[in-house]
């Protein structure tokens, strides 16, 4: 899984490059530049080698066809966008193998938290097992209550999965302080967040301002936890007791 995640941000970086080069290609043009010479055959009845003749070749349909190109001066203005032509089919080939490893990254992804989520559903299952048999009678509630507890547990885990999947796919922006400057990244700051699930691990993006050394965490301002460790849906659940009490 940590191999996937290390692949998607390098070939959305090839990605990107080869889209910058495909916009700068301008004029195409799909054939072949060649020169032709040509046997002719002299008043004597000698035969004497002519040329070489610019002769421009393409496919039309199951056709082939072939222009002489008697201007010399239109030689560049036709061998210019054959070569652009090359350089074009070059970079969409590379744009269809990124395509399709990120393809392969996406069914692989699938795959293997389909298979982690087997695994430790299957563990579990074995733990809420052995817990149950080590009480002497049967208990129903108490079985409820390790199967809800389970179930928190296995959200929380697929909440900080979401959190961190929303951090790696966030769009890139300019972070600026309150002044206009642009802030540079400091790396990570881990925290502890407590949503209705359970105790999730988060460690937003940090900047800070070189001028007057204020902070920002971006990813904090967006899941609306700043400066908190706890999440909406806990804010609400303790604003909503408060008010009861």
């Amino acid at each position: 899984m940590r191999r996937i995640f290390s692949d998607y941000p390098n070939l959305q970086t090839q990605r990107q490059q080869l889209l910058q080069q495909l916009s700068g290609l301008q004029e195409l043009r799909r054939g072949s530049l060649s020169e032709q010479f040509l046997m002719v055959k002299r008043k004597d009845g000698s035969r004497v080698k002519r040329g070489p003749y610019p002769l421009f070749t393409r496919k039309h349909g199951q056709k082939t066809i072939s222009r002489r190109l008697t201007d010399p001066s239109l030689v560049p203005l036709y061998r210019q966008p054959i070569q652009t032509m090359r350089q074009f089919e070059t970079v969409v080939d590379g744009l269809v193998r990124v395509g399709e490893q990120l393809s392969d990254l996406a069914v692989a992804e699938v795959v293997q938290k389909k298979l982690l989520v087997e695994l430790e559903q299957a563990a579990e299952v074995r733990r809420l097992a052995a817990a149950l048999a080590a009480r002497q009678t049967p208990d129903f509630e108490a079985g409820e209550s390790l199967v809800l507890e389970a179930a928190r547990r296995g959200g929380a885990g697929i909440l900080g999965t979401l959190l961190r999947h929303g951090q790696q796919h966030a769009p890139h922006e300019v972070i600026l302080c309150k002044y206009g400057q642009r802030l540079r990244s400091r790396g990570r700051r881990g925290k502890r967040l407590l949503t209705s699930l359970g105790g999730v691990d988060f460690a937003p993006s940090f900047y800070q301002c070189a001028p007057c050394s204020k902070g920002r965490f971006p990813d904090d301002e967006r899941l609306d936890i700043v400066p908190t460790p706890y999440s909406p849906g806990v804010r609400r659940l303790l604003a909503r007791a408060g008010s009861q009490s």
